[in-house]
């Protein structure tokens, strides 16, 4: 028998080839090729498969026999076929097929015909003298954190466990962050808190009566909603130990109800206020940095009830920056009844350097600059008066509140400098309270 060939289709291509060859031979009477050429021809061609070839590559399909042993293994797959009340009824069950299960209803179990005998798959499993996850978790989860978070000192990284510091019996305790945490922690009252940042970062603080020390991080609001990074109230104290306070879209630091402000070292930094004092608050800055961006570094509030705040500056610097139109920085905004004491430091202000509008103001010693451009003026808080670029600006004319209590004490070593001079007298002269001991 003749060997055959199987062409694939560059083999089937060369052949058709040969074959309109051979046609146009004919047609231009020129000699034919023979049967040897076209043996020889198709010997010599690439693209042919021969027996052996052939039957390897087809050795890798199912065969119509491969399919029917495979749909006889189908068959034998478990088919659910519902319940039986026991295990007498089971048994009862005529002719049943390969495959076939039921369920056992007083016993739970499940079963199987294996082609000889029902096969059981098992019973429920009676788990009533097992506890819960979630009762292990109430169990084991407070021993854990006794270990963890019991004490006076403890290093965390997340929220739950800086919780637990503050919320365990400890009176005064030592946090250490280990990543930064985008949550606002809440120091509780009666809690004195040493917050050892790590150089991270938090959202924000809030002081409710407690006390916390801040030092080697960033206390940083969040840039799309309007919070203050640090609010403190009911007495709660706030000490800022080279940290740094960031409020991207309001005030830095807002204290109210008797809140306290003690800044040694680092720096506030802040859209509106630095530092925002009402109701009864004290603050004490020693060291560091307060600036606004487009206000007032340190600024009170003039509603009537809001004043009472008592503010001493020791040392450090206050900066007052403006953007928007129409109005003038501010470093020290005093409009209620509060009483500011400087005894050192300074206020440095693209504008005026202290805004006086009530109170009493207490200058001893340090430096107050109003650099803002000469005669250029703008209004400073919510009052329509316009002021300029003065060390100091004694405004009667804003009737606020408290402006019967106005006074302004001015001591031997205190320097004053302003783009259009040391003091501005705004509203009546004659009725000024001013001691000037230069």
């Amino acid at each position: 028998m003749a060997e055959k060939y199987y062409l694939d289709q560059e083999g089937l291509e060369r052949l058709v080839q040969y074959i309109n060859n051979a046609l146009s031979a004919k047609a231009n009477s020129a000699d034919v090729p023979s049967k040897e050429d076209l043996d020889e021809y198709i010997a010599n061609a690439t693209g042919y498969i021969d027996q052996e070839e052939l039957d390897t590559a087809l050795a890798n399909y199912v065969t119509d026999g491969d399919f029917e042993t495979f749909k006889e293994t189908l068959n034998t797959v478990y088919h659910f076929r519902g319940s039986v009340a026991n295990l007498a009824e089971l048994q009862a069950i005529q002719n049943p097929e390969l495959g076939d299960v039921y369920n056992i209803v007083d016993t739970g179990m499940n079963a199987a015909w294996d082609g000889e005998q029902w096969d059981d798959f098992g019973s429920i499993a009676d788990l009533t003298d097992y506890m819960l996850k979630e009762d292990v978790d109430k169990i084991a989860i407070p021993v854990v954190d006794s270990i963890l978070y019991g004490g006076n000192s403890a290093v965390v990284s997340d929220i739950a466990g800086i919780n637990a510091m503050l919320a365990n019996d400890e009176a005064e305790v030592s946090i250490a962050l280990a990543d930064d945490v985008n949550e606002i922690l809440t120091i509780p009252a009666g809690k004195k808190v040493h917050l050892d940042l790590g150089g991270n970062e938090v959202r924000g603080l809030t002081v409710e009566g407690g006390e916390v020390i801040i030092s080697n991080g960033i206390v940083e609001s969040s840039s799309t909603v309007r919070e203050d990074p640090v609010q403190v109230s009911d007495g709660g104290k706030v000490v800022l130990d080279g940290a740094e306070i960031v409020g991207h879209r309001n005030n830095g630091v807002t204290l109210s109800s008797g809140g306290q402000l003690v800044v040694n070292s680092g720096s506030i930094t802040a859209q509106e206020a630095g530092v925002y004092p009402s109701g009864n608050s004290i603050v004490t800055i020693n060291g560091g940095t307060i600036s606004c961006i487009d206000n007032g570094g340190l600024m009170a509030n003039g509603t009537a009830g809001r004043g009472g705040n008592t503010i001493v500056m020791n040392g450090g610097r206050i900066e007052g920056h403006i953007t928007s139109a129409g109005y003038l920085a501010c470093g020290v905004y005093l409009p209620n009844d509060d009483v500011f004491t400087m005894n050192g430091g300074e206020i440095i202000s693209d504008g005026a350097g202290i805004v006086l509008r009530g109170g009493k103001a207490i200058l001893n010693g340090g430096v107050v600059e109003g650099n803002g451009v000469s005669s250029v003026k703008g209004k400073v808080g919510d009052s329509r008066v316009v002021v300029g670029p003065y060390a100091v600006v004694y405004d009667m004319e804003s009737n606020y509140p408290a402006k019967d209590s106005l006074e302004l004490v001015i001591g031997a070593n205190m320097i004053l400098s302003g783009t259009d001079g040391d003091i501005d007298i705004v509203g009546d002269s004659a009725n000024a309270n001013i001691t000037d001991n230069r």
